[in-house]
């Protein structure tokens, strides 16, 4: 049978058949190089065969040939083959960081148990301290950074993010009494935007600065009673809007919980009040207008009309008199 069948079949000549094609590139080589032993013609080649029907697996051996040099140059010079997605500057001699397990025992009578790395707690770990307290989340260069959870020893508890052993990010405090805050944390204070719920049922949506209510926010009591306004140092300043249950409101402006400034109070049976108010109490100038539609217009002093002002009636008529402290004391002119 001939060699040239073999490519179907299972016979020994495939083995005989390469090893031939071999000879006849080392020998095509060395041609190349002394190219005055080239043979004029084709004919004239030391095979017994047509060379174009062995090109195909010359070219094959080549390019076997050629992957063979290039694995056994890379073992040689022991370097890796990087991937587009490798670390930067990560070579083989870049140190295996490895994370280790264990308990350690303060001098304190702290005990921690959890991920270690280079004598520090890096990683998921839980540390209790002697009076109760206990911290259970991830740790970063041995401190609580990432997620976490701390049990206070007097029963509150805070779940959320840690950064440098300090609640920043976002979490939720839930205090022994049943108070809860969710919301944004920085430096162990509520900082930012937050919803504080208390066992009464009160309830705050809104900003927040070192822990204080600051910034504009609705604080609800539980008696329906609610505030839409701005906050400062915990109290009510600045502009806002406070309803009563009875149908009473103020809309205006405040400072530490007072009215303070300028507002229009407005009772449910349809009274008025527009004009200055002082601590708490109308002062300065103002209008009140009655559900009848009349109206003093003048001074106030320590809530009350004092001083110079007017009174004019339903159809419109204009008196001017003198007020103590909230009583006509005589009428000066008609107008």
């Amino acid at each position: 049978m001939g060699q040239a069948n073999c490519k179907t079949c299972n016979c020994n000549h495939r083995e005989q058949e390469n090893e031939f094609d071999l000879k006849v590139e080392t020998k095509q080589k060395s041609l190349e190089e002394n190219p005055t032993k080239v043979p004029k013609t084709l004919s004239n080649l030391p095979v017994s065969f047509n060379l174009r029907k062995v090109e195909p697996f010359i070219v094959k051996l080549q390019a076997v040939w050629r992957g063979y040099r290039v694995r056994k140059m890379l073992k040689k010079s022991k370097k890796r083959i990087r991937f587009a997605d490798d670390t930067k500057n990560q070579t083989s001699k870049t140190k295996v960081e490895k994370l280790e397990y264990g308990t350690y025992t303060y001098s304190s009578g702290a005990v921690y148990t959890g991920y270690w790395y280079n004598k520090d707690r890096h990683g998921e770990g839980r540390q209790i301290w002697p009076d109760g307290a206990k911290y259970q989340g991830q740790w970063y260069k041995n401190k609580a950074q990432g997620h976490g959870i701390f049990y206070y020893s007097d029963g509150d508890i805070y779940e959320g993010h840690w950064q440098e052993d300090r609640a920043t990010g976002k979490g939720l405090y839930l205090h022994s009494d049943q108070t809860i805050y969710k919301g944004d944390w920085v430096n162990d204070h509520q900082e930012g935007f937050g919803n504080e719920i208390w066992p009464d049922g009160s309830e705050y949506f809104g900003f927040y600065t070192k822990g204080k209510k600051h910034g504009f926010g609705k604080y609800t009591w539980n008696d329906g009673r609610n505030y839409i306004g701005y906050w400062a140092d915990n109290k009510i300043s600045g502009i806002g809007k406070y309803t009563w249950t009875d149908g009473r409101n103020y809309n205006g402006q405040w400072l530490n919980n007072n009215m303070h400034g300028f507002g229009v109070y407005i009772w449910k049976d349809g009274r008025k009040y527009e004009g200055q108010y002082l601590h708490d109490k109308k002062e300065g100038q103002g209008i009140y207008t009655w559900s009848n539609g009349k109206k003093y217009r003048g001074n106030w002093k320590n809530g009350k009309m004092e001083g110079k002002g007017m009174m004019i009636d339903e159809n419109g008529q204009q008196k001017e008199g003198l007020w103590k402290e909230g009583k006509l004391v005589k009428w000066t002119e008609d107008v």
